[in-house]
């Protein structure tokens, strides 16, 4: 046991080490933002497409991307619904109007000059139009 105890203590402290280092590095990881301004439109650290995938004829579901399905309900039926869609997002406008298809009567609005954060490229354009509809 003597023997090997001059090669624990420096084994443990590697371990110590490595794991305050990678614990260090996963704490950052989640406590920036998912996405900044840019991501979308640069196509950087997406985790898919940017088109979505066939819809299933679930009633009720929307398949956002092959393993993640949203499941909505008419508890809100026939309240108004508001669509934004970036003139310059990497989503087609297309895409974008097929939430239209969920949401029948809903009022689709384009914001100019702006791709995903339309809140954010765009923030008057966006206030008027949310503004606007609320009122």
């Amino acid at each position: 046991m003597k023997k090997m105890l001059p090669m624990l203590i420096p084994m443990l402290l590697f371990c110590i080490i490595a794991a305050a280092v990678g614990g260090y590095f996963l704490y950052q990881s989640f406590t920036g933002p998912m996405y900044q301004p840019g991501m979308v439109r640069t196509e950087k650290d997406l985790r898919a497409p940017l088109d979505p995938p066939a819809q299933p004829d679930e009633p009720g579901a929307w398949l956002v991307e092959p393993d993640i399905r949203l499941h909505y309900f008419s508890a809100g039926e026939g309240e108004p619904v508001l669509v934004l869609h970036g003139a310059e997002n990497l989503q087609s406008e297309e895409t974008s109007r097929t939430y239209m298809e969920i949401y029948p009567g809903a009022r689709f609005e384009v914001i100019p000059g702006a791709t995903h954060f339309a809140f954010e490229e765009n923030a008057a354009e966006f206030a008027r139009v949310v503004r606007e509809f609320l009122q």
